[in-house]
């Protein structure tokens, strides 16, 4: 076997990378070969490298349960059990910030959570970089085991700050258990630089595609994109959180949509006809303006039938 090294082969040949590529030298990497036909996808076996153990089980996770929403004079409660760390809320928000001051923003990471929703809304989860002034990631926890694949922020910097959330509104009671939070070496620029070349059994990089067009942004919820015959993309990106109430539409087609390096919009170009008009839109927007709408042609009715009966009763009074 060779060490430090990752293989992707097909039945023609296999091409190797250098692992040091990685900069983890003290790893190794088994090789196995794939062998593709058809549609298979491009495989790479990655090495398990644990970079942060179980967050709960450190000295970051304190006993003391922060209530982040103080003004609203809430219940909150933290507990340390057996199977993770207990969260409650009534009222206002319990919450943590763990921060991790070795990761690197250069880097990518895999995040693995295991958590367990007991009642009511499920945990937000978010990773919050105070030098860039957002959060690259943001997510309500599923039950069970959570993937979560955070990119590079920056060249230069390091430092992440995790934060758990359990909100509650109203006097409805939240709970969560959050059982571990764990954090894995992902090497995300390398992956998404790779395709499979079908016309040269090889991997390669990704080469930017050239693409004339124009963006008109008629609302905050409609945009008009127009696309040249020249254009050689495959897929449009919508810088916007991904959000299944986006939808773009292509000649009367609606595009195929899907998520982008694992938060943005992005949708699947016909490659027969770029030479048109492409339009997106937020369409829950619309059940706002029909509410709307709505509500000025009852306002109307009820005005209507209002002097309706105030005419009536003035005939009435006449006739008395």
């Amino acid at each position: 076997s060779l060490p430090n090294t990752i293989a992707l082969s097909s039945n023609q040949s296999t091409v190797y990378f250098d692992y040091a590529f990685f900069d983890l030298g003290l790893y190794s990497l088994e090789i196995k070969t794939e062998d593709f036909d058809g549609d298979r996808q491009v495989k790479v076996k990655i090495p398990k490298v644990l970079l942060q153990s179980n967050v709960f089980n450190s000295e970051l996770n304190v006993s003391e349960a922060k209530d982040c929403r103080p003004l609203q004079g809430g219940f909150v409660a933290k507990e340390q059990r057996p199977e993770g760390t207990y969260y409650q809320a009534m009222g206002t928000s319990v919450c943590d910030h763990l921060y991790l001051s070795d990761l690197d923003h250069s880097h990518g990471y895999l995040i693995k959570i295991d958590a367990q929703n007991l009642a009511s809304l499920p945990a937000t989860f978010a990773i919050q970089v105070d030098s860039i002034g957002r959060s690259p990631l943001e997510t309500y926890l599923s039950e069970g085991v959570n993937y979560q694949i955070l990119p590079p922020t920056e060249s230069f910097n390091q430092g992440y700050t995790l934060y758990f959330s359990t909100d509650s509104y109203g006097r409805e009671i939240n709970e969560n258990l959050l059982q571990s939070a764990e954090f894995f070496f992902w090497p995300y620029t390398f992956l998404k630089q790779l395709r499979w070349q079908r016309s040269e059994p090889r991997v390669i990089k990704n080469q930017s595609l050239a693409c004339d067009f124009t963006v008109n942004k008629k609302a905050l919820w409609l945009y008009q994109v127009d696309l040249t015959a020249n254009c050689e993309a495959k897929y449009l990106s919508f810088t916007q959180a991904y959000d299944r109430g986006w939808l773009a539409y292509q000649d009367g087609q609606k595009l195929e949509h899907f998520k982008l390096n694992n938060w943005a919009n992005a949708w699947l170009l016909d490659e027969q006809d770029l030479a048109t008009k492409i339009y997106i839109f937020y369409w829950p927007q619309l059940l706002q303006y029909f509410g709307f709408l709505l509500a000025v042609i009852s306002f109307i009715v009820l005005f209507i039938n209002y002097q309706k009966k105030q005419s009536k009763r003035l005939r009435e009074k006449r006739v008395g």
